[in-house]
């Protein structure tokens, strides 16, 4: 009996040792598989990306070797033939790889080799043969010694415990006589069963201190054992794990940032498939083409793209590199976007070759460069179409080529007001076409914002940024674009906008494009502001050089006329066109004083006339300098001084009279007594002589006296100052009153008034009374049928015009008639219109006297109404 329940204890405990041998020898050996086809799965993921990211053959072999571990782990790479490709290894693929595609392990000399065959799957059948099943295999050699020691250390501390519980089962055989042993050893093998079927944190609650108890103690110290070296082997493979995760994000990350730098420089990738005529584009070139994310594109698919007009050379390009076996070829051509959109498009490209040297696929780049274009059509355009152009010519081209290589609406360039509070455009293109200019304020619009500081853009929204701005309104704006126009010191002059109804996309664009033209506007501005303001100089300097009444001439050194103005022109009886260009001697020799300069004033020359005999000129003249100080010829300033002489002369009659008036009335004051007492004695001898022939000769003498006394009375008048009862007189009723007293004097004469109804005047009735009639009775004396009075009213006043048919008064006595004590007439004293005319002087009018021999005489008196 004893030698059974022995027997069944070496039993019982054998098949433990065996079960949990078998267990962790089966638990090592598949954490040794596991192990080594994770490796070769990650090895086989990144040569895929790296054979479709086009590396280096040293890249991928890099890549194999990476994964070798000193001895304990080593990686290869076969070709689909079966030959080594990278790495190092004494192994070959085995056949039965090739017949039955699978992955594969095989255990020998203590290792185990992992093979992984690659498959040409349909990404990788851009670059390689559709009828090659396996491109190439992974091996992955990892050594068994540690998992075998980890066996062996395991089966020797089973076999160990076999003995030990042998020996103990002897004991217990000793002791189960004495106690009951089947519970306890339920126990254990209960604990060996769960840590037999993996739950290796199981330990056996035995607290006895007898076999059973050292038994459980061993089995938890065993079961504690194998399950430190199987959170060991858990913790390597997490790790391993965690560094696949980590390397697969930073291949990850490193795809984004090359998707962004891509996207970035508007410059795609692209790999085509000459065998298939596939093409395989990156996520920017998609972009690039408007066309949706991993849509098939083939040859034909991409040349429908193309512009026709490039469509033809593009594809020639393509077959003469293909035919050629051209390795690397440079193409710029234009494509039509889904939209409509023309882009412009710079493509690089070069051939990837085989061992062999065939070309398997052709890889490379794609670049926008549309704004490129534009930029140097931009400046193309600066050059040879707007170069060269002046003034509304200039902006008119400017703010066309703006809105045409901007594709804006409208586009426009303004003045400035000085104050800056308003704009005038100089130029506005308007959808397609040049409009008529406009004036707007400032204030709530976008260009306050731009005036006087920077480049100011709103790329879209801006009737929500700009409520108050109806003219957005009007013009449909969606963005704005502007920019101040400064002059070289950085006053601000005017601004330069784009309105659109589009948004702006590419706003780097768009301010590289006005940066480049407001340069250009701004300096022509500048000039034009430059311009008009020595235009508006030259132009007031010209009315000043001309508008002056004196004569204005500048003579070069030889005396050659530089420039004259109109009055001077005058003066010399010739047009400006005449004189200029012409010398002073050739043309007027008398004018040769003029080049002497002797620092006198009031200098004067007798200028021979063509209407007159000489004309007196007076004249100053000064030096003309350069802006150095050289002397560069003279300036003569000269004018008519016939009026100044003739002022002279009656300025010099006036005091004349003056002296005159004094003389006639001390001379009257002393003749009137003796006159009168005369007159007295004369009316006395007339009443008491009877005599006839004494009678006679005392009114002879009575009637000298009284002409005597009335030449005293003019002489008085015309000597001394008037005093003047100034009132308003109804013309018409004068005039009247005067035509009767005319008619009375001579019947057969018809006298004629033509004056306006109602007509004032505001003089001395007595005085004007006085000047008509003597006017009145000069023209009865000389007339032979008619007078004819005419009053005219124009203004501020009034012009009564007497007319007769007489024989009328010759030119030499025209100039002396209003000289004092000069008659024609038997009995005159010559006095009566030089009264007149100081009469009318006294009311600041005016007697004018135009008569021609045999034609009659006309008389105007001036008057204030």
């Amino acid at each position: 009996m004893v030698f059974l329940l022995l027997a069944g204890i070496l039993i019982s405990s054998g098949f433990l040792t065996q079960v949990m041998n078998k267990r962790g020898t089966a638990v090592l050996l598949s954490f040794e598989q596991d192990r080594s086809s994770l490796l070769a799965d990650d090895i086989a993921r990144e040569l895929r990306q790296a054979m479709l990211l086009d590396k280096k053959p040293s890249v991928i072999k890099t890549l194999v070797t990476s994964h070798t571990v000193n001895s304990d782990v080593k990686t290869a790479l076969f070709r689909g033939d079966g030959t080594l490709y990278a790495g190092e290894t004494d192994h070959e693929v085995p056949e039965e790889i090739y017949s039955n595609v699978r992955n594969m392990s095989v255990r020998s000399k203590g290792r185990l080799i992992y093979y992984m065959p690659l498959l040409n799957e349909e990404a990788c059948r851009q670059c390689h043969k559709q009828d090659n099943k396996i491109l190439g295999i992974v091996m992955v050699d990892i050594s068994s010694g540690k998992v075998s020691a980890a066996i062996s250390q395991i089966r020797s501390s089973m076999i160990f415990f076999t003995v030990s519980l042998a020996v103990l089962g002897s004991l217990v055989l000793v002791l189960v006589l004495k106690k009951m042993v089947f519970s306890p050893l339920a126990v254990l093998h209960e604990a060996a069963e769960k840590v037999g079927s993996g739950e290796l944190q199981h330990r056996v609650a035995l607290r006895n201190r007898d076999e059973f108890g050292t038994v459980a103690s061993a089995f938890n110290q065993m079961a504690e054992s194998v399950e430190r070296s199987h959170a060991t082997l858990e913790d390597a493979v997490r790790q391993r794990t965690e560094d696949l995760k980590s390397a697969l994000s930073r291949v990850r990350e490193s795809e984004a940032t090359l998707r962004e730098a891509q996207h970035i420089a508007r410059m795609g990738s692209w790999e085509y498939d000459a065998d298939t005529e596939r093409f395989y584009w990156s996520e920017e070139t998609y972009r690039i083409f408007g066309k949706a994310k991993n849509e098939p594109v083939t040859l034909a698919s991409f040349l429908e793209s193309v512009h026709t007009d490039d469509r033809g050379p593009l594809f020639i390009s393509i077959e003469n590199a293909i035919s050629t076996s051209r390795t690397e070829w440079r193409y710029d051509y234009r494509i039509v976007l889904p939209s409509g959109d023309i882009r412009s498009l710079s493509a690089e490209g070069r051939a990837v070759v085989d061992e062999s040297g065939r070309i398997v696929k052709r890889i490379g780049t794609v670049q926008d460069i549309t704004e490129r274009k534009m930029t140097e059509a931009a400046l193309h355009t600066l050059i040879q179409e707007v170069a060269g152009k002046t003034d509304e010519e200039f902006f008119d081209t400017l703010v066309e080529k703006l809105a045409r290589t901007l594709n804006a609406d409208h586009a426009f360039v303004g003045e400035l007001s000085p104050d800056l509070s308003r704009v005038r455009t100089i130029a506005l293109f308007e959808r397609g076409t040049l409009v008529d200019n406009m004036e707007y304020t400032l204030a709530g619009t976008p260009c306050e914002n731009v005036v006087g500081k920077a480049l100011c853009i709103y790329p879209r929204n801006v009737q929500e940024l700009f409520p108050h701005d109806h003219l957005l309104v009007t013009m449909g704006a969606t963005s704005y674009i502007g920019i101040p126009l400064n002059t070289s010191k950085g006053k601000p002059i005017g601004l330069m906008a784009v309105v659109d109804s589009r948004p702006i996309e590419n706003v780097k664009f768009f301010e590289f494009i006005f940066n480049i033209f407001s340069i250009s506007a701004a300096s022509e501005l500048q000039r034009m502001r430059t311009a008009r303001a020595l235009r508006k100089q030259k132009e007031f300097s010209d009315a000043i050089f001309d508008s002056t009444t004196s004569g204005i001439m500048v003579l070069d050194k030889k005396g050659w006329i530089l420039k004259i103005n109109r009055a001077g022109a005058s003066l010399l009886e010739r047009c400006v066109e005449e004189i200029e260009g012409r010398t002073i001697t050739e043309l007027c020799p008398e004018t040769l004083p003029f080049l002497t300069i002797d620092n006198q004033l009031g200098h004067e020359i007798l200028l021979a006339g063509a209407e007159r005999n000489s004309i007196p000129i007076g004249y100053s003249n000064s030096l003309l300098r350069d802006a150095l100080g050289n002397e560069e010829g003279v300036i003569v300033l000269f004018r008519d001084l016939s009026e100044v002489k003739k002022l002279q002369a009656e300025l010099k009659k006036k005091d004349h009279f003056e002296t005159m008036g004094k003389v006639v009335s001390g001379v009257a004051h002393e003749v009137r007594n003796p006159l009168f007492g005369i007159t007295s004695i004369g009316q006395i001898l007339e009443r008491e002589i009877e005599a006839p022939q004494h009678r006679a000769l005392v009114s002879a003498m009575l009637k000298e006296t009284k002409r005597m006394k009335n030449l005293i009375e003019e002489l008085l008048l015309y000597t001394r100052p008037s005093r003047l009862d100034i009132r308003r007189i109804d013309l018409n009723l004068l005039l009247l009153e005067l035509e009767h007293h005319v008619k009375g004097k001579r019947t057969n004469i018809t006298v004629s008034i033509d004056a306006p109804l109602p007509a004032t005047i505001s003089a001395d009735r007595d005085k004007i009374t006085q000047v008509l009639l003597n006017l009145f009775s000069n023209a009865i004396e000389a007339a032979n049928t008619n007078v004819l009075i005419k009053a005219m009213t124009f203004g501020e006043h009034t012009s009564i015009v007497v007319q007769d048919a007489g024989p009328g008064i010759s030119a030499a006595n025209q100039e002396k008639i209003f000289e004092p004590f000069f008659t024609t007439k038997k009995g005159g004293t010559g006095l009566g219109l030089p009264i007149c005319r100081k009469l009318v002087e006294d009311h600041d009018g005016t007697l004018d006297i135009q008569s021609t021999g045999g034609a009659g005489t006309t008389v105007t008196l001036q008057l204030k109404s």
